[in-house]
C-alpha cells in the first residue's frame, strides 16, 4: 500500500509541471503575447480573497512558462489592493515561483545547467565571476535583473546551491524593485502624487545602479579571461 501511494505521488510531480506548463499555454493564448498589468486587471475577480488567489496561481504557472514579465504581476497587485495586502501578496507569489521553479531546476540538474549556460552568455560570463559564493551570486544576479526571472530559478536550482541561501538571497535581491513596482501600482492612478514620482525616481536610480553593477562585473569577467590568456 506505500508502495503504491510513493507511485502515485511520484507521478503527481511527474503531471503537475505538465498542467501547469498547459495552463501557461491557455493563459498566453488569451492575453496576447504577454502578461499585461491591463490583461490581469480585466481577468482579476472582483472577491478579494479570490482575486489573491488567481495572482498566486499566475506566479505559479509564471514559473514554468515565461509568459510576460513578473513586474506586470508587481504592479497589478498593486492597483488591486492595499499596499499592507499588496506587498506581502507578491511576496509569498514570488516565494512560491521561486520554489516550484528551483524544484524544476534542481530535479535536472547539470543537462539544463549546461543548456541554460549555452544559451545565454551573458549568464555565463557573469556567473563566471561571482560563482564562488553562492549566497552572493544568487542576490547579485536578481539585483542586476540580466535574465527572465524564471530561467535564473531554474538555473540555481540545476547548481543545487543550498534552498536556504537561494530563497533568502533571491527574495532580499528582489524586494526592492518588488516593494517599489508595488508602490507604482497603488499610487499610479495619481502620476502626480509625491508617492508615484519618488517610486519612479527610485526605480530609475535602481535600474541605473543595476546596469553599473553589471558592466563591473562584466568588467572584471573580461579581465580575468585576458589574464588567463597570458598566463
Amino acid at each position: 500500500m506505500a508502495k503504491k501511494n510513493n507511485n502515485n505521488l511520484f507521478n503527481y510531480k511527474k503531471i503537475i509541471p505538465a498542467i501547469l506548463i498547459i495552463a501557461g499555454i491557455i493563459i498566453y493564448l488569451i492575453f496576447g503575447e504577454e502578461i499585461t498589468v491591463d490583461n490581469i486587471l480585466n481577468m482579476s475577480p472582483i472577491n478579494r480573497a479570490v482575486a489573491s488567489i488567481f495572482i498566486l496561481i499566475l506566479y505559479l504557472i509564471k514559473s514554468v512558462s515565461i509568459v510576460g514579465p513578473i513586474m506586470a504581476l508587481y504592479i497589478a497587485s498593486g492597483l488591486i489592493f492595499p499596499l499592507y495586502l499588496a506587498i506581502p501578496l507578491n511576496i509569498l507569489g514570488v516565494a512560491i515561483g521561486l520554489t516550484y521553479s528551483y524544484r524544476i531546476g534542481y530535479s535536472s540538474g547539470d543537462f539544463l545547467k549546461e543548456k541554460i549556460l549555452s544559451r545565454y552568455e551573458k549568464l555565463n560570463e557573469f556567473y563566471s565571476v561571482v560563482k564562488d559564493n553562492e549566497w552572493f551570486s544568487a542576490f547579485i544576479i536578481r539585483i542586476v535583473g540580466i535574465l527572465p526571472h524564471d530561467i535564473v530559478n531554474m538555473f540555481f536550482g540545476s547548481l543545487r546551491i543550498s534552498y536556504y541561501k537561494y530563497m533568502t538571497a533571491s527574495i532580499i535581491g528582489l524586494m526592492p524593485m518588488l516593494i517599489i513596482s508595488t508602490v507604482i501600482g497603488r499610487t499610479i492612478t495619481d502620476p502626480t502624487s509625491p508617492e508615484f514620482l519618488l517610486a519612479i525616481i527610485m526605480r530609475v536610480v535602481l535600474s541605473i545602479g543595476a546596469a553599473l553593477i553589471y558592466r563591473a562585473i562584466l568588467n572584471k569577467a573580461k579581465k580575468s579571461t585576458k589574464e588567463d590568456k597570458i598566463e
